[in-house]
């Protein structure tokens, strides 16, 4: 039987996750919003078109499960992302990631990703309110083991806002021993850094990389 992971119990998701344990396979839907998983488990529906009995019966079974505990990704045989994006309010990189993964036949869970700047903006050391958090916890979610370089922020400081990931640090160096590399603030060091001979794929949510320092396998976000 199949083990499958819904990321994101909306409108999509949940139908999608019913359709999947109809259908034999062992559903895990996982969400940040407690109040959706409560009511899976408890066989209560959120959504006028979904039945309450039908999610009952389901979990009851045994064939559908649900959690707001990230970390049991990788419980399961494969991920499904059904979550609303890109957070253009972050500009965050949208499925686009996902996309130069998947041409390299790789998935999220168990990938080397390298995410290029944590300041706020290019140039500065002010990480606060930064969105290569949201990135990071996304990918950690989703089984990746993710690695950041930023000149500016050689250290991630105690902050009330991202304690989990105080004391990490910056990669000394940047290089192409990754899966995927993500470039996340448009410092002037990444503008002039050479890509061109990188096997890896690189995402650039800035459009900040010129032409001639790009790789083969370069995505614009």
């Amino acid at each position: 039987m199949n083990h499958i992971a819904i990321v994101g119990l909306g409108y999509v998701g949940l139908p999608l996750a019913l359709q999947f344990a109809r259908s034999g396979a062992k559903v895990l839907g996982l969400d940040i919003d407690s109040k959706k998983t409560t009511a899976i488990l408890e066989g209560r529906s959120y959504i006028r078109h979904v039945s309450g009995e039908d999610i009952s019966a389901l979990t009851g079974a045994g064939s559908l499960d649900a959690s707001t505990d990230f970390s049991r990704v990788g419980e399961v045989d494969a991920v499904i992302l059904c979550v609303p994006t890109p957070l253009n309010h972050f500009r965050e990189p949208d499925k686009v990631s996902f996309e130069a993964l998947n041409h390299e036949e790789k998935s999220v869970k168990g990938a080397k990703i390298l995410l290029l700047g944590l300041a706020y903006k290019a140039n500065v050391d002010d990480d606060r309110e930064s969105p290569t958090y949201k990135l990071i916890e996304k990918f950690e979610a989703l089984g990746g083991e993710v690695f950041y370089h930023d000149p500016f922020v050689p250290v991630i400081p105690m902050t009330r806002e991202h304690a989990k990931y105080a004391g990490r640090k910056s990669e000394a160096e940047i290089t192409g021993d990754y899966d995927l590399i993500v470039l996340s603030t448009g410092h002037d060091d990444y503008k002039d850094h050479d890509f061109s001979g990188y096997k890896c794929p690189l995402v650039d949510t800035r459009n900040a990389v010129p032409v001639k320092n790009r790789p083969e396998k370069y995505h614009k976000a």
